[in-house]
């Protein structure tokens, strides 16, 4: 009886020792278990860190591209609208070009039709100033001096072919011979005469002047200026042989941009005459 029950104690101890073993090894498990996942848990919480640091970066990226897409479409909205300007002017200019051709057009159109008309007009000119001339020699006409002296009063920036230029400013008139509502000298009486004229311009322009009488080129003068702040003057003297009632002027004979200079201060285009003798 007593070695049974000693069997039985021995037994007994022996799972008691049993399951201490497995206990033991089952908490060991358990702990290499644990250290394991906090491993995993520590490299994923440095996953994370990694991850708010690129988010960060990534955001930094995107604020400065933000930025820069700004400004870039800023720049590009000034050119277009810099752009837009240059092609507005660009269509001003184009359009005064063409006005200005169809000006230009129009008025050579109208030169050449003054041209074909005084060439039916001077013939019947020529006979009338023959008649007038012939009729007064019959009148009694003044005896005393003749001389007049004028001047253009004031600049003259659109000038036509064969246009008369009208000397509105007088000097002197002796014999009331010279009509400056016309720009025409009319003869009193026979005699030798000198006759001068002078023609100025400005800028880049050229101007041709004649001397007429009776409607026959007697003299010429030009001013051709290629300075576009600068000034030009021509000029010309004639002594001429004249019968009462013949018509002296000057008149535009060709034209480049023409223009005449002249004001009541700088009188530069002027038109004189003086009776020398019988």
């Amino acid at each position: 009886m007593e070695c049974v029950g000693m069997i039985i104690h021995l037994t007994a101890f022996f799972l008691c020792v049993t399951s201490v073993k497995a206990t033991k090894s089952k908490y060991y498990s358990d702990e290499n278990d644990v250290r394991i996942l906090m491993g995993k848990m520590m490299a994923m919480e440095k996953q994370i860190q990694q991850l708010e640091v690129s988010e960060k970066e990534t955001k930094h990226i995107l604020r400065q591209c933000e930025v820069t897409a700004q400004r870039e479409i800023i720049y590009l909205k000034k050119k277009t609208d810099q752009k837009e300007k240059e092609i507005q002017e660009l269509i001003k200019i184009m359009s005064i070009r063409s006005n200005q051709k169809e000006i230009y057009s129009y008025k050579r159109a109208t030169d050449t039709e003054l041209i074909t008309a005084a060439g039916f007009i001077e013939p019947s000119i020529i006979r009338l100033n023959a008649e007038k001339s012939h009729i007064y020699r019959f009148l009694e006409l003044p005896t005393g001096p003749v001389a007049f002296s004028a001047y253009l009063a004031q600049s003259i920036s659109e000038l036509g072919l064969k246009q008369r230029i009208k000397y509105g400013g007088v000097l002197t008139n002796e014999g009331n011979a010279y009509n400056p509502n016309t720009g025409i000298f009319t003869c009193p009486s026979s005699g030798l005469y000198l006759i001068s004229f002078f023609t100025s311009i400005h800028g880049i322009s050229g101007t041709w002047v004649r001397l007429v009488v009776d409607d026959i080129n007697v003299s010429d003068a030009v001013s051709r200026g290629f300075d576009p702040n600068g000034d030009d003057q021509g000029g010309n003297v004639a002594i001429l042989r004249l019968t009462t009632g013949q018509s002296v002027w000057t008149e535009v004979q060709l034209l480049t941009n023409a223009n005449l200079s002249s004001t009541t201060e700088f009188r530069h285009v002027t038109f004189s005459g003086v009776r020398l003798s019988d």
